[in-house]
């Protein structure tokens, strides 16, 4: 029989430009989860990177994980 665990663990969040922050979310939550425990909202031309591989908010994120948020690159035409 597998115990419920109600384990926390900890993920650092960067923006270009803002402080990193970390966050203490319920293992097994999904990037989106811990959007919204950090009470981040993300723009439509921001992407996610999880240990510096692309990932979608569903993505279920791990102990010690870093979340970067990653803006549309300006410039350019």
């Amino acid at each position: 029989m597998k115990a419920k665990t109600s384990k926390t663990i900890e993920i650092k969040i960067g923006r270009f430009n803002e402080k990193t922050e970390a966050v203490n979310v319920k293992a097994g939550s999904s990037i989106e989860e811990v959007l919204k425990e950090a009470d981040i909202d993300l723009d439509s031309s921001e992407s996610l990177w999880v240990d510096g591989e692309k990932a979608e908010l569903s993505y279920t994120v791990e102990d010690g994980d870093f979340l970067q948020i990653v803006g549309k690159k300006e410039g350019g035409k």
